[in-house]
């Protein structure tokens, strides 16, 4: 799993590394950075789960969870032009225990125009009476070559 995540992670700074923006656009790129806000009691093991966007076509996350047995927080790092246009990044989703069960968690990306379901990822996780939380299954046509 921490392979395949970083095997996507790294596939991501290429794909965002290799562009040929001149020096003048390069120039214009801003980085804006949200930190998750994690109440106290969300100190155990948790997970952080990486997806890429890329708002200018149109491509964005979503997702649901089964039951309240864990929450989630977001941080969004993109970057974007200084006018606000050709905005792509990951969001980083911290996945924190709530309480001790088994629940579902489904990332679908999204086609904005139509609402379209392009990929979905599904995660089968596990809190423990500790509030940590584990990857029991993943499946979906995220995951797929």
């Amino acid at each position: 799993m921490k392979y395949k995540l970083l095997i996507v992670f790294i596939c991501i700074l290429c794909l965002c590394g290799c562009g040929n923006k001149s020096k003048k656009t390069e120039d214009k790129i801003e980085e804006k950075k949200e930190q998750p806000v994690v109440d106290e009691k969300y100190t155990k093991s948790f997970l952080v789960l990486n997806f890429y966007y890329n708002k200018n076509a149109g491509l964005d996350w979503e997702y649901t969870i089964k039951n309240d047995n864990v929450k989630i927080e977001k941080k969004d790092t993109n970057m974007c032009l200084s006018d606000g246009t050709d905005c792509r990044g990951t969001y980083d989703y911290y996945v924190f225990g709530n309480k001790e069960g088994k629940t579902t968690i489904t990332f679908t990306q999204i086609k904005n125009e139509n609402n379209k379901d392009i990929k979905k990822a599904i995660y089968e996780v596990e809190v423990d009476k500790d509030l940590n939380v584990k990857i029991l299954n993943q499946k979906g046509n995220y995951f797929e070559k």
